[in-house]
This record gives structure tokens, C-alpha cells and sequence, in this order.
């Protein structure tokens, strides 16, 4: 839109909210790396787990149900409005995760799209392929909210797609609860 100050064009933007929600923060990428060490550190798989896959763009979860929004209303509105609005589209990812795990941020397709034949030969040995959506953070910083598409690669077991809920706790993160969508 065009608006003039005495007779000076000026141009004003205006940013919708899917907009300004920017690009991915370190400390999303903390909350990441924190899930990550968690699911393979000590390494809980039956079998040798050399890296995991990640995808290198943001999921667009299903939205949460009223009733596990309910269930974690600990967390203040502000983390769910956080969450919404910086999940309204899907993000890139890149190589910035701190973990002790070895990881590839790899473009991994559509969920629920992947050629098992074609990724094995690309990534043998992988313990799973995951993919996040955005963090969602109260505003205060103490609670995060993100959802997770985690496959395992090694024997094609379903995605196990849940829902965090964490809290800070000093310098780092703790998960409190977890849900199914």
C-alpha cells in the first residue's frame, strides 16, 4: 500500500503472521538436539545405531485436539499461539543441530512417501528418519511444545507421531509428557 508524506511516495509492507514468524531459532534447534540425544542416547535400539536421518524441512503437524490442549494447559496460550502460527507452512532445516548422535539433514520427501528400498541403499544402517514441526514456546521461555514424525528405517516400523511437551530446566531441556495426535 502507497502512502505520501508531503508528496514522498513511501511503501509500507505490511507482514502477515506466517510471515514473521522467521526462520528456525537456535533454540528450536536446542529443543531438537535435546530429542534427538534423548530417543539414541544411550542408544535403545536392538541393533547398532551408527546415525539417524533428518528431514530438511518443518512438518505441518494435524492440529492438536482440544482435549491434549486441555490436558497440558500448564503451559500458558502463548505457546500454542507460538506453535500455530509458526507451524502454518513448512520451514528448511539446516546442519545446526548439537547432539552427540551423528545426523544427515537430508530432503526425505512427503511423510508417509518414502521408498524403503531406494533409502536403505542411500543410508544403510540408518536407526530412523525424523522430522520435526516448529517449536512452539510460552512466553517466558519456560515451556516449548513441538510435534515429531519419527519412522524407523532398519525394520519399516509406522511412524510414531507425537506430540512434547517440555520444560527448561536450567541450561538445558526436559520432556514432561508426550501424546499421539
Amino acid at each position: 500500500m502507497w502512502r505520501f508524506i508531503v508528496g514522498i511516495p513511501l511503501l509500507v509492507i505490511s507482514l502477515n503472521s506466517a510471515c514473521s514468524s522467521g526462520a528456525v531459532t537456535e533454540q528450536e534447534y536446542e529443543v531438537y538436539s535435546y530429542l534427538i540425544d534423548n530417543w539414541f542416547r544411550p542408544n535403545p535400539m536392538p541393533i547398532r545405531c551408527p546415525y539417524i536421518v533428518l528431514g530438511d524441512r518443518t512438518i505441518v503437524p494435524p492440529r492438536a485436539r482440544n482435549e491434549l490442549r486441555k490436558q497440558w494447559r500448564l503451559i500458558s496460550r502463548s505457546a500454542w499461539a507460538d506453535f500455530d502460527e509458526k507451524n502454518q507452512e513448512s520451514w528448511p532445516l539446516v546442519d545446526r543441530f548439537f547432539t552427540g548422535t551423528r545426523c544427515y539433514v537430508v530432503s526425505v520427501g512427503e511423510p508417509g512417501a518414502y521408498d524403503f528400498r531406494g533409502f536403505e541403499k542411500q543410508f544403510p544402517r540408518s536407526c530412523a528418519t525424523v522430522v520435526f514441526s516448529r517449536v512452539g514456546f510460552a512466553s517466558r521461555g519456560r515451556f516449548a511444545v513441538v510435534y515429531v514424525n519419527d519412522l524407523y528405517a532398519f525394520d519399516m516400523s509406522p511412524a510414531l507421531n507425537r506430540y512434547y511437551l517440555l520444560t527448561k530446566e536450567g541450561a538445558g531441556w526436559r520432556i514432561l509428557r508426550n501424546s499421539s495426535p
